[in-house]
């Protein structure tokens, strides 16, 4: 009997090579927004300083030019924030898209293992039967044989 071979083997390497891709896709995006959210982390910490540093010049006495850059840097500093946050939100929903492809196509390879699986037993059953053929054959030809040997 042939070797076992599964009809849609190409198809199920390419499906695995999808799902590697996706996954791929997937980790680059939470890398990402890791380091944006990372970097948001870092920027609040310094609006938060300045901030406080700036309640403690104000009480021991700051001019009006110092005070307009203080602010003028607090609200950039604040906007900047606001614009990594709403960067995190979308890529969180990107990040969300992209996990339901990675399952989608772990889904679509999940069944086409389950099919070579399947393809694999009725393999398995037919070559059991033909080897039971072949040794009913033998049998039968060996008592044949030691018939005629008499």
């Amino acid at each position: 009997m042939k070797k076992f071979e599964f009809s849609m083997q190409k198809v199920l390497e390419y499906k695995t090579h999808v799902k590697d891709k996706e996954k791929n896709v997937l980790a680059q995006m939470r890398s990402r927004y890791q380091e944006v959210y990372d970097e948001m982390i870092a920027m609040q910490q310094v609006y938060n300083e300045f901030n406080k540093q700036y309640a403690a010049r104000c009480t021991l006495g700051i001019t009006i030019r110092e005070l307009a850059i203080a602010r003028t840097y607090m609200a950039d500093l604040a906007e900047r924030i606001e614009q990594m946050f709403l960067l995190l939100e979308k890529a969180a929903r990107e990040i969300d898209l992209q996990l339901d492809r990675v399952i989608e196509v772990s889904k679509e390879k999940s069944s086409m293992d389950k099919l070579k699986d399947r393809c694999y037993v009725v393999y398995r059953e037919q070559q059991r039967k033909e080897m039971e053929i072949f040794i009913d054959d033998f049998v039968a030809n060996t008592s044949h044989m030691a018939l005629q040997v008499n």
